[in-house]
């Protein structure tokens, strides 16, 4: 009884509850508030960019390119600033009027000249005119195919006379009624008439004469030796041809 008399009155049983904080508890409690403030932070700042950065749409394109055409598209922030408006129509000459030199090809371009002197009867082209090959540029009055074709015309009746005389001793020379010398001139003479004929007849064509041509066709014809357009005119209806080694027009296959 004596020594219950002597222990203190404030000692608390061994099953009271310790409410002082343990180091785990305190270590926890720090990290909730670390966690707390990290959150706050991230919330205001928007994720450190990274939120906004993937929310955020993809800016429109301007302008857009298919090939060789240009669109705008209609969320392009240019739509805005357009204005569209009907283009104006109006009728316009596609001839151009502007200063120029036309220049042929040399080895393109040919001096047409005329096979005899004479007078220009008709002229059957203009300056600029397109002719092909053949067609008739102008017709002459020419003494020069006057003259060839009288040379032709005696020639061949040279010629016909010729061969007459000797078909007729060689006839003769067969029955003994003509010499061997009578002979050997008829075929001489024949041979000559016969060469003259054909230089008469080369001559004509040399001119462009057809060489049965009679009365008023008996004309000279000046025609187009190629294809192309007339780009120099040196003549006129009327004029007289003296000097045949000038031009009377050149043709050009431009």
């Amino acid at each position: 009884m004596e020594a219950n008399e002597h222990e203190p009155h404030d000692q608390q049983p061994p099953d009271a509850h310790d409410h002082s904080a343990t180091p785990r508890a305190t270590a926890f409690l720090w990290g909730g508030i670390g966690l707390g403030v990290l959150l706050v932070l991230f919330l205001l700042t928007h994720g450190f960019g990274l939120l906004s950065h993937g929310g955020s749409q993809p800016e429109a394109p301007v302008l857009v390119r298919h090939g060789n055409m240009i669109f705008v598209p209609e969320s392009s922030a240019l739509r805005q600033r357009l204005t569209v408006m009907p283009a104006p129509t109006r009728l316009e000459s596609g001839r151009i009027t502007a200063p120029g030199m036309v220049e042929a090809d040399p080895a393109r371009t040919v001096a047409v000249l005329s096979s005899g002197a004479g007078r220009v009867q008709s002229l059957k082209v203009a300056l600029g005119d397109r002719v092909r090959r053949g067609a008739v540029l102008a017709v002459i009055d020419s003494p020069d195919l006057a003259q060839a074709y009288d040379d032709n015309d005696r020639a061949a009746s040279s010629a016909r006379l010729a061969a007459t005389s000797l078909k007729r001793a060689e006839e003769q020379f067969k029955i003994g009624a003509t010499a061997q010398r009578d002979l050997d001139q008829a075929r001489n003479d024949n041979a000559q008439a016969a060469a003259e004929y054909a230089r008469t007849r080369a001559r004509l064509r040399a001119m462009g004469a057809p060489e049965d041509a009679r009365g008023a066709a008996r004309l000279l014809t000046v025609r187009a030796p190629m294809n192309g357009s007339v780009t120099v005119l040196a003549t006129a209806p009327g004029a007289q041809i003296n000097d045949i080694t000038q031009p009377i027009m050149t043709i050009a296959d431009l």
